[in-house]
């Protein structure tokens, strides 16, 4: 008995202690330098949907036009209906890299802008959060994700979706929502909603 009990606690030293995955640092989303400016263009545009929905001849462009429509019919779908409604939807807008779009390394396009002149990966996913925020989605559901393609070698960004204890994915990229790649692909750099940012680094 002293040489079994003497073995496990041989063991039990042995195993090396995990250490505790450490919290992301919050801060304001305000705090991100694209964020202000971008936030007052998009309110626009979700002003441009807003009226085209009460009113369609009041749409401003065929664009918001087109937006309004993916809105309207998305309404009486349930959760995961509109996930892949909306993934699908963006991902067959043309990809537009923003020093070609608005002659700028790292420009955040808002809605109207990126129906019109085409944008890049954080353009689709800012699109997507907002198209899935008027769809009824909260903001605690939804982060723009922010990550390095360990396989790529660059920067991407998706957004991720929590809802019904399942976590998705809308990736530019693909229009499949999983699995998702986030463990051994995307490693995150940070992400935020309208409210908070997360960094991870």
């Amino acid at each position: 008995m002293r040489i079994f009990l003497c073995l496990l606690a041989c063991l039990f030293v042995a195993i090396p202690v995990l250490a505790a995955k450490p919290s992301p640092r919050q801060e304001p989303v305000s705090n991100l330098p694209q964020w202000n400016d971008f936030s007052t263009r998009q309110q626009r545009s979700l002003q441009a949907l807003a009226l085209c929905e009460q009113n369609p001849s009041m749409c401003e462009s065929r664009e918001i036009e087109r937006w309004t429509g993916l809105v309207n019919d998305l309404k009486s779908q349930n959760k995961l209906r509109q996930l892949i409604t909306v993934n699908r939807w963006f991902n067959r807008l043309p990809y537009k890299y923003d020093e070609y779009a608005y002659g700028e390394l790292d420009y955040w396009a808002d809605t109207a802008q990126l129906l019109s002149s085409r944008g890049d990966c954080e353009d689709f996913a800012l699109s997507k959060y907002y198209t899935l925020r008027r769809l009824g989605f909260s903001a605690e559901e939804l982060k723009v994700t922010v990550v390095y393609d360990q396989e790529k070698y660059t920067h991407h960004a998706v957004l991720m979706v929590y809802t019904g204890g399942t976590r998705y994915m809308l990736d530019s990229m693909a229009d499949d929502m999983g699995p998702s790649p986030m463990e051994y692909r995307y490693k995150t750099i940070y992400s935020f909603n309208e409210n908070t940012a997360w960094f991870y680094q």
